[in-house]
């Protein structure tokens, strides 16, 4: 039998009422297309509904989208002849959410018809919140103000708080009686919005309209926040509970395609030379005097079929402004990355990778060069445990994977031993191993937690929400990936003072490639200079210098300190844990996970656990430097 009430078709308002009645009582979500073009959705019962009547002439289709970005809204047509439908509907879901919340507000929402073509066009257009005057209502329609003028909007504005009386009765005949709205629980407010989304001739800005629908969103749901707090028992904490928590198609349907075309290619695979050991032999073979030439995979992809396959995608429909945010900076990172594999070895290719990571700051610079000025590591005792081979780590790295497998199954991970990388690395959620790898045996276990404990975990996590994006990673995810896995190491006490000075060298290492250093001065001032081993010095520089030159590595620093920033103001760990998430989008995740659009971490870390990691992680939160982490005894 199809779900009446999930189906999307046209059909009569009045028939839709007791659905409405129904769905809401079992508290199940309302989506349906209503005759005359319109749309209700309600995303669970909420003490309000947010409207918006599209009027015949000239439809600004922006009005209708502010609205849209609330989870529980109507928008419906203006004429005269659906007046009466649209009527009975608002009183039928008012009535539903009064009986099922205590109350309902009743918010319309409408364009100012001010065309602001005077001669002082650089007035402040203002926000008008219109009030009946009800004393039930002062502190919502004060609420709604405050957060109206908290908006960091592009344009300058006001905000006035008038009485219907003043205004002057719309044009438009009131969705409700007055009489009919108090006896039955329900409260309304009116809010006119300046069209600051379009210039005085009418051309629409779609950037000033994202940033007016994000800032909007905020303020309504503040205001509902206030109205529920007065005028219900709930006593939700956050204004963010009152928003949108269900992925409706259109969501889905792009984050599926946005992680298909991701998938189909693998971008750090992609730039990373595979004849890494020939090179490094054939640089030493040339008096360590000329770079050597790199080789690089086949693209398995055509940029421009998939890049044709972005754009198609239509995120402007996506109603809620995170998850639209979220998914635009998605696409324009997948682009970004398209074009860098199709510029290898070209001058753009160094173009394309400041804008994806960035250069170096003077302040990080700085402390890469005072951290490796400070310490020289010592002279390596002769350790009684033997080093540790590819094969042993892949041992070891299947036994970590299978602690992590018994309490989430769904983790599907597999390690792999390869000729074509040159260091560990995690790829589209499988550890890949060098063939030739040695590591030191007071290393394995902070590789491990890096490896598998940090990037492996964050990608179980991603997989386990309903959006893959996370699993695929939020554009610029990186950084905060890179620096939560250095930060691991320090956790799993194996942080030495070889690591920490690697870190700072691969900063100084971008900074010499940004003011055109040579390869082989590069490597010969990072093993004479700051006494790395010569191949550690090559490995440095072919990481920086592949592909045309790659400022990724410079994020490890970047990413440690911002992460031990984060801690000691008080940040949370948790939502750095739900996927594979970036700094400058946590606010976003934070808003996400309140919401439960997306859930906790199903996986946490083992280097979260025990007394000495909760130790560990109070000083770090007391305030540390990246040169506080070194573990002063390890073995290097």
């Amino acid at each position: 039998m199809t779900d009446p009430g999930a189906a999307d078709g046209a059909g009569a308002l009045p028939a839709l009422a007791e659905v409405v009645r129904i769905r809401l009582e079992a508290g199940l979500p309302v989506r349906r297309s209503l005759a005359g073009g319109g749309r209700l959705h309600i995303d669970r019962p909420l003490p309000f509904l947010c409207v918006h009547r599209v009027p015949d002439e000239a439809p600004d289709r922006g009005a209708a989208a502010l609205v849209r970005t609330q989870a529980s809204y109507l928008v419906a047509p203006a004429s005269p002849e659906h007046h009466q439908e649209v009527s009975e509907l608002v009183r039928a879901v008012t009535g539903a959410l009064v009986a099922q919340c205590g109350a309902c507000l009743l918010l319309e929402l409408w364009l100012s018809t001010e065309t602001n073509r005077d001669a002082n066009r650089t007035a402040p257009r203002p926000f008008r919140v219109v009030t009946s005057g009800a004393q039930a209502l002062a502190t919502t329609a004060e609420a709604l103000c405050r957060a109206l003028s908290d908006m960091k909007l592009p344009v300058p504005y006001a905000v006035e708080l008038c009485r219907e009386a003043d205004m002057g009765r719309r044009s438009l005949p009131a969705l409700l009686p007055d009489e009919s709205m108090r006896e039955g629980g329900c409260l309304a407010l009116g809010l006119e919005v300046p069209p600051i989304h379009r210039s005085p001739e009418g051309q629409f800005y779609p950037f000033v309209h994202r940033v007016l629908a994000r800032e909007l969103t905020n303020a309504l749901q503040r205001a509902f926040l206030e109205f529920t707090r007065v005028q219900t028992p709930a006593r939700p904490d956050h204004h963010h509970l009152l928003g949108r928590r269900r992925l409706v198609r259109a969501v889905k349907q792009a984050d599926r395609e946005l992680v298909r075309i991701g998938r189909s290619f693998d971008f750090l695979l992609d730039v990373t030379p595979v004849n890494t050991q020939s090179a490094w032999e054939e640089f030493c073979s040339n008096g360590r005097k000329q770079m050597p030439a790199f080789h690089y995979r086949m693209l398995a992809v055509d940029p421009d079929l998939a890049r044709r396959d972005l754009y198609q995608l239509p995120l402007e429909r996506l109603e809620d402004p995170v998850l639209a945010s979220l998914l635009h900076a998605k696409r324009r990172e997948l682009d970004d990355q398209l074009s860098m594999v199709e510029d290898r070895d070209s001058e753009r290719f160094l173009a394309g990778s400041l804008r994806l990571y960035g250069g170096v700051e003077d302040t990080l610079y700085q402390q890469a060069e005072a951290i490796l000025a400070a310490d020289r590591p010592a002279a390596a005792a002769a350790s009684e445990r033997a080093p540790c081979d590819a094969q042993e780590l892949m041992r070891r790295a299947r036994l970590e994977i299978e602690h992590y497998r018994r309490a989430h199954p769904a983790l599907s991970a597999t390690v792999q031993l390869r000729d074509d990388v040159a260091s560990l690395m995690v790829s589209h959620g499988d550890l890949l191993v060098p063939r030739n790898l040695t590591v030191a045996a007071g290393r394995v276990e902070p590789l491990l937690q890096h490896e598998v404990g940090t990037h492996l975990v964050t990608q179980a996590n991603g997989r386990a929400q309903a959006l893959q994006v996370f699993a695929e990673g939020l554009a610029g995810y990186e950084a905060l990936q890179e620096g939560l896995a250095v930060f691991a190491e320090y956790m799993a006490g194996g942080f030495d003072v070889a690591r920490l000075r690697l870190v700072a060298a691969r900063v100084v290492a971008v900074r010499r490639l940004l003011v055109g250093s040579s390869f082989p001065r590069l490597v010969e001032e990072l093993s004479d200079g700051h006494a790395l081993p010569a191949r550690t010095a090559f490995t440095v520089a072919m990481r920086v210098f592949r592909g045309g030159g790659l400022t990724k590595d410079a994020i490890y620093l970047r990413g440690l300190v911002r992460l031990l920033s984060h801690l000691a103001g008080g940040g949370a760990m948790e939502p750095l844990l739900v996927g594979k998430v970036s700094f400058e989008h946590l606010p976003l995740v934070e808003e996400l996970l309140r919401r439960e659009v997306i859930a906790p971490p199903a996986l946490l870390p083992r280097w979260l656990n025990g007394h000495v990691a909760r130790d560990r992680l109070q000083r770090a939160r007391a305030g540390l430097h990246p040169t506080d982490l070194v573990e002063r005894g390890a073995q290097a």
